[in-house]
């Protein structure tokens, strides 16, 4: 008998005597066998029954992860806050929050994070039910991988162009060479200095004049620095497509070097 079916048939015993007290702490090795991705809808139906939660419902899921990821031995592994039901469940090397949501949103789910300088969170997208909780669970993790810092939490929502990237890194890697590979392989300096001003110039929406006042320099040196940057790339910011290039080119280059270092 393998391990889930082990845990499944538990299921159906606990189902018949579940204590009003619990706290959710004796569900938990249940909902890490849907996180896993178990799929089979007869036990997964079972594992709804133990848990006491709808097969079919509205749910997402949340990571944390970092020094602060972690719940004291007298926590509730089972609470409600703002309107949904959230359990705690930790993982191997990061904390997972399901979350029935209710009427509620996976922007409302991560508004309810808790936030540290050593904690790093992702949110998944909403999906339909237990059985895509797995899915649900790969979609938070892509979204924690896109976070830059410590205190933040991210939603995949706001973080697609980056899930792509961190999903198939290779091919981001391939990308960003063909698009940035001369600048990538010019000297050093020159490089973070074209790399910035792009960077700049897309976050101040094509100003040269703003994206001089973030980098402390004056707009006509933004001007010679990108064009410097068409040249080497043979792209230009004024054709919408090419600009869509280099955008995706340098996140693909940000994301997947930060992942290598």
């Amino acid at each position: 008998m393998d391990r889930d079916t082990a845990l499944v048939i538990e299921a159906h015993r606990r189902a018949a005597g579940r204590h009003p007290e619990d706290d959710g702490r004796k569900q938990l090795p249940l909902l890490k066998v849907l996180l896993r991705g178990y799929t089979e809808v007869t036990r997964v139906s079972a594992i709804a029954v133990a848990l006491g939660l709808p097969l079919h419902a509205r749910y997402a899921v949340a990571l944390l992860c970092g020094s602060d990821a972690e719940r004291s031995a007298t926590d509730p592994a089972r609470e409600v806050r703002d309107g949904m039901e959230l359990h705690w469940c930790p993982q191997e090397d990061s904390l997972a929050v399901v979350a029935l949501l209710g009427d509620r949103s996976a922007e409302d789910l991560a508004a309810a994070m808790p936030t540290a300088p050593g904690l790093r969170g992702g949110v998944s997208t909403v999906v339909s039910g237990l059985m895509e909780l797995g899915r649900a669970r790969e979609f938070a993790q892509l979204a924690l991988n896109s976070c830059s810092a410590d205190g933040e939490v991210a939603r995949l929502a706001d973080r697609l162009p980056g899930a792509f990237i961190l999903a198939r890194p290779d091919l981001a890697q391939e990308f960003a060479a063909q698009v940035l590979g001369p600048v990538l392989e010019a000297d050093p300096v020159e490089r973070d200095q074209l790399l910035a001003t792009l960077a700049a110039w897309l976050d101040c929406q094509g100003s040269t004049e703003e994206a001089g006042k973030r980098l402390y320099c004056h707009r006509n040196t933004v001007l010679n620095r990108l064009r410097r940057l068409e040249r080497l790339t043979g792209r230009l910011l004024a054709r919408p497509r090419d600009v869509v290039d280099l955008a995706f080119a340098l996140e693909s280059h940000r994301l997947t070097s930060r992942k290598s270092s």
